[in-house]
């Protein structure tokens, strides 16, 4: 058997080669189109923080988006999340806590 050796600015040589043909390749194109930005929360959770801290019984409902869900104390946010759900989470006083999307 034989063993082959090379030295390091071979090696060093090669991989340089190797490296510069697959940046040239993969390069970014100016014309491709990008990634859009991040959408809102599509519940729009951020418009209606002010609930935070009023009792969940005081608040009218109809002036909510709908699907809007209010999500006692204790319980467990359960099932697949709905972007464009409000979900106001309340303390164990029944005021609200937390105004999310999910």
């Amino acid at each position: 058997m034989r063993l082959i050796t090379a030295s390091a600015p071979a090696v060093t040589a090669g991989v340089t080669l190797l490296l510069s043909a697959c940046s040239q390749s993969i390069g970014l194109d100016p014309a491709a189109p990008t990634l859009p930005a991040p959408a809102a929360e599509a519940c729009a959770a951020d418009t209606y923080q002010t609930l935070v801290g009023q009792l969940a019984g005081e608040v009218d409902m109809a002036t909510l988006p709908q699907p809007t869900r209010v999500v006692g104390s204790g319980a467990a946010l359960t099932g697949e999340p709905v972007p464009d759900r409000l979900t106001l989470v309340t303390a164990g006083d029944g005021r609200i806590a937390q105004v999310l999307c999910h």
